[in-house]
Parts: C-alpha cells; structure tokens; sequence
C-alpha cells in the first residue's frame, strides 16, 4: 500500500499526489474498465465500448458540474492531480464518480464495519476508533495512506484511493476521525459533489464532532452514507445520509457501532428491505440478501465488544480481523473474504496520541503498520 505525504496549496497537494503516483494513476482507467467484473455491471445487449463510453461521459459531465457548482478549492485539488499525473480530467471525474455510480440498489452488496469506543472501555484511557473498509477487491492496489499538510488548514492522515483527492477515513491533528462506510438505500443516486471531497474538507477545518455535523448537515449527497465521527475528548456520533435526508445516531452507551444499515426513525424508512436479493449480473451473488451480511456483521461487532469490560490494542485487532463462530472468512465476517468484495484497509485510530495503525488488504493476513500525525 503506497504512503505518499503532500503539503501546500489544494493545486500543489494534488500536484504532487498525480506525480508521486503517476504510474499508478496513469493506467488505472484503462485497468479497470478491462476487468472482468466491469463485464457483470453493464445490461447484456449494451457493446461493452458502448457501455463504457456512455457511462463516462455521464459521470465526468456530471462531476464537473458539481465541482464547479462548490468551493473552487475542489476542482482546484483535482486540476492539480491531472496536471501531476498527465491524466486527461475527465478520466479522474469518472474514477471520482465511481463512489456514486457504484452505490446503486442492484450493486449493494458490499459493506464497512466500524466501532467507536469511549476512554472507559479501552486500558489506555482514550477513545478509540476501527474500520474495515470493504470494497471491490480490483480497486485494493489503487489504495493508499496519505498525509495530507495544507497550507490554510489542519494536517490529516487519509486513506483513499490514488486517483481521488478526498478520502474515505482520516484523523486530523486535532484528533477529529472520520469513517465512511456506505449506506444502504432505496433513494436515487444524485449527482453531487463526493462525500470523500468533503470528508477531506471537514478534516481540513474542524477539531469537535459537533462541528463536523454542522458542516455535514450544510448540503445533500449524491448517495447513501453512514458517516462516524469521533474526536479526542470522546465525543462520538454516527450521520446517517441519504440522498435527501440526513439524521445523527448517538451512542446508547459507552460504544457505537454500524455497518450499512440506517437505524435512526427519520432513516430506517429508505434502508433497503430486508428480503431484497442483490440484482445484478455478478455470478454467484444472485442468491444472497442484500441485508444479511450488514445484519449478521453488526451483531458480531456488538457481542464482541460486549464480551470485554475493556479493549487493548490486540482485542480491538482480533475484533477487525474476526472470522465469526466457525473461523473462516466470509462475506458475512468483520474480517470479509469474498472474490470479488473484500476488506481492502483495516485501521485503529487513537485520536489523543495521534497515532493511526494501519493494515493493507485482508487484516487476518498482513501486519498493522504505525503512522502518526504529530
């Protein structure tokens, strides 16, 4: 997993991203719509040429549109990382656009877990956040660990993917975390800015999870999220994003935990049904609820954390790198094992000592690395 550091102005940042990752930027186009899996997303009687050329000049033509529409900051990051990596910009805003275009109803078998932890259940005495991200396994090689240094804004730890300026989970130095995981719903996709630009914007500018939620809270999405936030004085929520609507979940007790499944009242409505089967062309997936991997995944979290009065620091690796009951990887364990899912990043944050343990590809395989932001 490539670990690059960039700093400066939102040109310079990505700038420096495109041309410390142009080999691995400038191919992933061409890479990734030749995978067999893109195959499996388009309609049988589409050309796949056709199918390609339709889908990314719908996505590059609508990302543009809404970087243009948001604070020029935005599209300033992502001209930069163009001109870094000698990639044509409507290949980025495709590659940026595939975090709406692929959270649709027929594509949603795919999940995170997350944890929070206040200070009292962990022996070091401080909160403590953990994610396994899952995603489409052909992507992993496309992830990396960056730390991001602004010049008008708060240093962050992010992780995310080579071609994209935002990031999906990030601690500032300030000891604000953010974890992204997708939610689950039945409302239509939107083409908006990414979640990811404005996780990074968030980073960038707060220090408390009710400052985060007050920028969360500013604008819709372009689709289904499940956002945790936690911060150094042990303050955590989780907003729960639809396309149209947004609630927080506070925690009932000293924890909180998600997958991809709502659970506040002004949500729970537009979760997919729990007797809705994947509807897509992927073979082998056909038979499989939407909901069961969320349902069976978020249950093991929870009696896993409950069976400690408190964590150290390899309980909460055994959480991430769970394989359930029988102790083989699945698509339904916290640890994920699937051909064409999987978990792709696994993480611990400590939001007080500033230090973020991080695991590249299936946790139950590769060792936990240590970066700090201090």
């Amino acid at each position: 997993m490539n670990f690059i550091e960039v700093s400066g102005t939102p040109y310079e940042m990505g700038f420096q991203q495109g041309a410390q990752l142009k080999g691995l930027i400038s191919n992933s186009f061409e890479k990734i719509i030749n995978q067999p899996e893109v195959d499996y997303l388009k309609p049988g009687i589409i050309p796949k040429n056709l199918f390609i050329y339709l889908v990314k000049k719908a996505a590059s033509s609508a990302e543009k549109r809404a970087f243009k529409n948001s604070d020029k900051k935005y599209l300033e990051r992502l001209n930069g990382l163009s001109d870094g990596a000698g990639v044509k910009i409507e290949e980025l805003l495709f590659l940026q656009a595939l975090e709406t275009y692929l959270d649709k109803i027929d594509y949603s078998v795919r999940g995170c877990t997350s944890a929070g932890f206040k200070p009292v259940l962990i022996d070091s005495g401080e909160p403590v956040l953990i994610k396994n991200f899952d995603y489409i396994n052909i992507f992993r090689e496309y992830a990396i660990i960056r730390k991001s240094r602004p010049k008008d804004g708060y240093s962050s730890i992010d992780l995310t993917y080579a071609s994209v300026t935002g990031n999906h989970d990030g601690m500032n130095e300030k000891g604000l975390v953010l974890l992204y995981n997708y939610g689950m719903t039945t409302e239509k996709v939107k083409p908006r800015l990414p979640l990811t630009v404005i996780i990074q914007k968030i980073l960038e500018t707060c220090t408390t999870v009710p400052e985060a939620i007050e920028i969360l809270k500013e604008r819709k999405y372009s689709n289904g999220a499940i956002v945790m936030a936690g911060d150094r004085d042990g303050n955590l929520s989780i907003i729960e994003i639809s396309p149209e609507h947004i609630s927080v979940r506070e925690p009932e007790g000293d924890f909180i935990a998600a997958t991809n499944k709502y659970f506040t009242k002004e949500l729970i409505p537009y979760n997919i049904p729990e007797n809705a089967y994947f509807k897509g062309n992927f073979p082998g997936l056909q038979e499989l609820k939407i909901q069961e991997s969320n349902n069976i995944r978020y249950n093991r979290l929870v009696q896993l954390i409950e069976s400690r009065k408190q964590h150290d620091f390899s309980s909460l690796i055994s959480i991430l790198i769970d394989h359930g009951e029988e102790g083989i990887g699945t698509d339904n364990t916290i640890c994920r094992h699937n051909d064409i899912f999987g978990t792709t990043v696994s993480a611990v944050f400590y939001p007080v000592s500033g230090k973020v343990f991080i695991a590249s590809g299936y946790p139950c395989q590769t060792e936990f690395k240590e970066f700090s932001i201090l």
